[in-house]
C-alpha cells in the first residue's frame, strides 16, 4: 500500500490511477481538533466496510492512523480527507490480482465558522435525484457527479442546503449531510438500501439511540409526500456535527425538539 500526502503545486499521482480514470475509489473526511483525531473508530469502520464491499486490496489501517497521528502532532486543528484508490492500471476496467492500493491524504485548515450554524439551517427540496444502486448504496465512493449537479442546483437557487431524493421520490439525505426527521412523534432517518451515503455521525447517532430508553430512531423509506409532515429535523456529518433544521421549503420546524434529541443522545455518550 502506498500513502501519498497531497501538496498543492506538486505532481504526485499517476495519470493511470484508477480513481482518476474510473472513479474507482472511496473516501472519508474527518477533523482534527486540539491535536485529537475525531471519531477515528467510525472512520476506520467506514474505510474498512467500503474496502470490503468494493473488493479492494487490503488496507493497512494502522499505517493510515500513524500518518494521521503525525499530522495531528503538528496541526492542532485540521480537516483531513482520506481517499483510497484501488491502484493503477492501463486502459480498460480490468485490473491485476496483485494491484497495490494508493491512499491519498489531503490536509486543509480548519475554519470553525464554515461549519457552524448557530441559528440552524434552512432546507429546500431539490429536483436533482440520486440513482438507485444497492451495490454502492451507503458508500462514500469517488463517483460524485450527482453531487456536482446537486451543488449546481443549490447555487442556481441561492440556497445553502437542500433535501435530496432518489428516483423513486424517497428522501435520502441533504446535499452535505445525513438527516434525521420527526414525523408523527417518531424520529426516523432515511433507509439507505438503494442510495445515499451512510455517514460516520449518522452511525454514531444510531448507536447512541440504540442505547437510549428515551429516544428511538427508525430507519425507513420516507416519501416526498411525507415531507409536509416533518415536525423537526437534524442534519449531521463529520465536520458540522449535529445541526438543527430551521425550516423546510419555508415552513418553520420545531427546533426545540431537535435540540432535545441532540442533547439527549450526546448526554448519553458522556454519561
Amino acid at each position: 500500500m502506498q500513502i501519498i500526502q497531497a501538496h498543492n503545486g506538486q505532481q504526485q499521482i499517476s495519470a493511470y490511477n484508477r480513481a482518476v480514470q474510473f472513479g474507482d475509489g472511496h473516501f472519508s473526511t474527518l477533523k482534527i481538533l486540539e491535536h485529537k483525531i475525531c471519531d477515528w473508530s467510525y472512520h476506520r469502520c467506514r474505510l474498512l466496510t467500503a474496502n470490503q464491499r468494493l473488493a479492494f486490496p487490503t488496507l493497512d489501517l494502522e499505517l493510515i492512523y500513524h500518518q494521521l497521528s503525525k499530522i495531528a502532532a503538528v496541526q492542532a486543528n485540521a480537516v483531513v480527507k482520506i481517499l483510497v484508490s484501488r491502484g493503477e492500471s492501463q486502459r480498460g476496467y480490468a485490473f491485476a490480482a496483485d494491484i497495490e492500493p494508493v491512499v491519498l491524504i489531503y490536509v486543509s485548515d480548519w475554519h470553525a465558522e464554515l461549519f457552524s450554524y448557530p441559528d440552524g439551517i434552512s432546507l429546500i427540496s431539490l429536483d436533482t435525484q440520486l440513482a438507485r444502486q444497492p451495490l454502492l448504496a451507503g458508500l462514500k465512493h469517488t463517483n460524485r457527479l450527482e453531487q456536482v449537479f446537486i451543488k449546481q442546483e443549490l447555487t442556481n437557487k441561492g440556497a445553502v442546503d437542500g433535501l435530496v431524493f432518489d428516483t423513486e421520490n424517497h428522501l435520502i439525505e441533504t446535499s452535505l449531510a445525513n438527516i434525521f426527521v420527526r414525523i408523527q412523534g417518531q424520529w426516523c432517518t432515511p433507509d439507505l438500501t438503494y442510495a445515499g451515503v451512510a455517514g460516520t455521525k449518522r452511525a454514531l447517532l444510531l448507536e447512541q439511540a440504540s442505547q437510549s430508553s428515551e429516544f428511538t430512531i427508525r430507519q425507513k423509506h420516507i416519501t416526498k409526500a411525507e415531507i409536509k409532515d416533518i415536525e423537526a429535523a437534524v442534519i449531521c456529518n463529520a465536520l458540522i456535527d449535529f445541526v438543527c433544521v430551521q425550516s423546510i421549503d419555508g415552513r418553520a420546524l420545531n427546533q426545540q425538539l431537535a435540540i432535545q434529541l441532540i442533547k439527549g443522545l450526546q448526554g448519553l455518550s458522556h454519561g
